[in-house]
C-alpha cells in the first residue's frame, strides 16, 4: 500500500494554511492601521484646517482672561448697589478741616518776617494737605486778589 495522502489533499491543505495566515494577516492590518495611520499622515501646518483629531500628549491648562472677565463682569452685575444715607458729620468735618487749612495758608502767605524757603517749609507742614514744592510756590506768588 501506499503511505503518501493524496495531492489533492496536500493541495487542499496548504490552501487553508495560506487562507488562515492571510485572514491573520488581514484582521492584525484591519485593527492595527488605524492606529498607525495619523504616523503616516502629513500633519497640517499652521493656518491650514486639519482633517482629523489631534490628541495632546498631556493636559494643558490656562486661564482665560476672556471667560474670567466675563465672569467677574456677571458677579459685579449680580452684586445689588447699598445705599447708606449721607453721614452729615463727615462732611461738617471735612469743611472744619477745609477752613483751617486755607486759614492757615492765608496767614503763611501774609507773614511779613518769614523767608520765602520758610513759607513754603510752613506749606509742607500742613497735616491734612500734601503740596509739592512746585504747587505750594504757586500758591504763594498768587496775588491777595485771587
Amino acid at each position: 500500500m501506499n503511505d503518501t495522502p493524496p495531492k489533492s489533499s496536500l493541495r487542499q491543505n496548504l490552501f487553508y494554511i495560506v487562507l488562515l495566515v492571510f485572514s491573520v494577516a488581514l484582521a492584525l492590518a484591519a485593527i492595527l492601521l488605524p492606529d498607525l495611520s495619523p504616523a503616516f499622515s502629513a500633519t497640517p501646518s499652521v493656518g491650514e484646517v486639519a482633517s482629523q483629531d489631534y490628541r495632546a500628549p498631556r493636559s494643558l491648562t490656562y486661564t482665560s482672561e476672556v471667560l474670567t472677565e466675563e465672569r467677574r463682569a456677571e458677579a459685579e452685575r449680580s452684586v445689588l448697589p447699598i445705599y447708606t444715607s449721607p453721614n452729615t458729620a463727615v462732611a461738617r468735618q471735612q469743611l472744619e478741616r477745609l477752613q483751617a487749612a486755607l486759614a492757615y495758608i492765608t496767614s503763611v502767605r501774609a507773614d511779613q518776617l518769614a523767608t520765602p524757603n520758610q513759607k513754603l517749609n510752613d506749606l509742607a507742614a500742613l497735616e491734612d494737605i500734601r503740596l509739592s514744592r512746585k504747587t505750594a510756590g504757586a500758591i504763594l506768588r498768587l496775588t491777595d486778589s485771587r
